[in-house]
């Protein structure tokens, strides 16, 4: 049985738990925190793996143009129009 921690027991009172929980709170320590070791064999997956990283706005790349798009037109009525032409 792995060891557990001080922080593993969050509530000392019920009517606390039991107000938390109908509030949908969550609980403030991560499981790494509380326990040393994952308690089931499900909590193994990823029980070290850091955080993901926050990631800026500007770290998006962009979509760049190709050849087709430049050609095609900008408008729909330039794309339709150059389909009038062709005859369809």
């Amino acid at each position: 049985m792995p060891q557990i921690s001080r922080q593993a027991r969050e509530y000392s009172s019920f009517d606390r738990w039991r107000a938390d929980k109908l509030r949908e709170r969550r609980v403030a320590w991560d499981p790494q925190r509380s326990f040393q070791a994952p308690l089931t064999a499900q909590q193994e997956v990823g029980w070290h793996a850091l955080k993901p990283r926050f990631r800026m706005p500007t770290d998006v790349v962009k979509l760049s143009s190709t050849d087709v798009t430049k050609r095609e037109g900008r408008t729909a009525t330039s794309y339709y129009g150059y389909m009038n032409m062709l005859g369809a």
